[in-house]
């Protein structure tokens, strides 16, 4: 789908190819990356793009979504699909959903926590990382890196332990001596009062904030154990000349209250097997190891590892149709991180190859239920599947 179209044109466009780093198989210039979805949406003449606007409300019919409401404009739709990093819309709408953990209790998921504890209260979701990208200046002097206000360089101690410099840069090596320092270990996840992230604009604004300022005390770490051979990066994120992307890397959101849930035991390893169960409604399909993110705790996890093509992946899983549909509500569907998925299960079905491709589906959904004059809950899944596996 988009994910194997999008890896075709990296392919083809980007010299040193994919396989740079060892935290995955496929590293990129971001300035290519985002070249790649900028040709392709010069390309849909009935697209109408418009960018940096932030919804404010939702439009509602009784259960029914019938639009959305920006600061200058209002959108109104047979369908609308909520992408955004964080679950937005569930909350504007009202939409029945999740956030944090669940117990063994829900769903009898053999790795969630039998009671809430310190962790699920310091920790309510997981991490996210400010990402940002060094450089190997070579034989020239790096600029130097100022330390950022929230400076506490005793959190860094024992990043490279065990590593050593050159696999430490490697995790996350780009072409072109770039580095991607997305570091779990001692590094810039940030975690600190997450739930900032949901309770206001201003709350929110300060948590990027200090995310963003964690990353940057990270890279001054790395320049004063490694040298000014390395400092920031120039302008390789679109729309900024620093070397911070756009905004962190949310690894949970808001989840949806869906028709079916998705759980841990959905995306384990069916009994003396290699790939987890299939669902008769997939739509899309994953294949991480389930990682999740909690700065200083190591938190255990059932194995769904397997040894692939001589690197360490996940075993194959399934995203159903039906986890993107609310329980109550129409006219609506989610496409991100946001899914029907417990907390567990979200390690794995996070991961930006399955989000492409769940965005793929309810896409091609949302046209079809148009097409069809029908609710997303009422559109024959054998259809949309042929319609995914046609296209």
């Amino acid at each position: 789908g988009l994910w194997g179209a999008f890896l075709h044109e990296l392919r083809q466009r980007q010299p040193g190819g994919l396989d740079n780093s060892w935290v995955s198989f496929f590293s990129y210039d971001p300035r290519i990356g985002a070249e790649i979805f900028a040709d392709w949406v010069k390309e849909l003449p009935n697209l109408h793009w418009i960018s940096g606007q932030v919804p404010i409300d939702v439009f509602h019919q009784g259960d029914l979504i019938t639009g959305v409401r920006f600061a200058d404009f209002a959108v109104t739709a047979k369908i609308t699909l909520d992408a955004t990093e964080l679950g937005d819309l569930l909350a504007l709408a009202e939409i029945p959903h999740r956030w944090g953990w669940e117990l063994q209790s829900e769903w009898g998921e053999p790795s969630a926590p039998v009671s809430f504890n310190s962790l699920t209260q310091r920790y309510p979701v997981q991490a996210p990382t400010y990402v940002v990208i060094m450089q190997d200046f070579g034989e020239a002097v790096a600029p130097e890196i100022p330390a950022a206000p929230n400076h506490n360089p005793s959190q860094f101690t024992g990043a490279m332990y065990g590593y050593g410099a050159e696999a430490f840069l490697n995790y996350g090596r780009l072409p072109g001596g770039l580095f991607m320092m997305n570091w779990p270990i001692c590094g810039n996840d940030y975690g600190e009062g997450v739930e900032r992230l949901i309770e206001s604009d201003v709350s929110r604004g300060a948590f990027i904030q200090e995310s963003r300022w964690h990353s940057q005390n990270f890279a001054h770490f790395i320049q004063k154990q490694l040298g000014r051979r390395y400092g920031l990066a120039e302008k390789v994120f679109p729309h900024t000349p620093t070397a911070f992307a756009l905004h962190p890397y949310y690894r949970e959101s808001r989840r949806l209250v869906g028709l079916t849930t998705v759980r841990e035991q959905d995306i384990l390893p069916i009994a003396k097997g290699k790939v987890a169960s299939i669902s008769n409604d997939v739509i899309a399909v994953g294949n991480y190891a389930n990682d999740h993110h909690y700065p200083g705790v190591q938190f255990p996890l059932q194995p769904k590892s397997i040894l692939w093509g001589g690197r360490w992946t996940g075993t194959p899983f399934t995203i159903p149709y039906s986890c993107l549909i609310p329980a109550t509500t129409d006219g609506f569907l989610v496409c991100e991180k946001n899914i029907s998925v417990s907390h567990i299960a979200n390690g794995a079905t996070r991961l930006q190859p399955v989000v492409m491709g769940i965005g793929q589906a309810a896409g091609m959904a949302a046209a079809m239920c148009v097409e069809l004059s029908c609710q997303p809950r009422d559109l024959p899944v054998r259809m949309l599947q042929n319609a995914l596996l046609r296209d």
